[in-house]
């Protein structure tokens, strides 16, 4: 079963969510290594996790069968062709998920909210204002 909003480490594996919280994202259990290191197959945490050679914690998916090795050959070569994103249509931004996702209850106090885009976001475009946070109550 695919990691979703309850999963260890807040690590999603869905289309919306996965590549913005594997590449370039340091693992939370060994901070030293991204999760995926473009161009580094060896140095990413999730090819020690799926491989059985982690440090820390046990094979993935934990509990259930190993990868076969194609899958996990297939990761690597990936990682190593510097782990591209999907093609998206240029200037075409989506919104493709968030963190808490829609309907999803968080404790009080929520200090961070991440908003998953469908494809690279200019930050010059991003300014104070350009974004609006509202409650789902107060849609017109």
């Amino acid at each position: 079963m695919p990691h979703r909003g309850d999963a260890p480490q807040g690590l999603r594996l869905d289309a919306a969510n996965s590549y913005a919280l594997l590449v370039n994202v340091a693992s939370n259990e060994v901070p030293a290594l991204k999760r995926v290191n473009p161009g580094n197959a060896d140095q990413s945490y999730i090819v020690q996790k799926i491989s059985g050679t982690a440090a820390v914690g046990g094979r993935m998916p934990l509990g259930q069968a190993a990868l076969p090795q194609d899958r996990i050959d297939l990761i690597r070569r990936w990682i190593a062709a510097g782990a591209p994103p999907a093609a998206t249509a240029p200037n075409h931004l989506v919104v493709s998920s968030s963190i808490p996702a829609a309907g999803e209850v968080t404790a009080a106090g929520l200090d961070k909210l991440t908003v998953i885009f469908g494809g690279e976001v200019d930050a010059t475009l991003a300014a104070s204002g350009t974004f609006e946070l509202r409650d789902a109550l107060d849609q017109p």
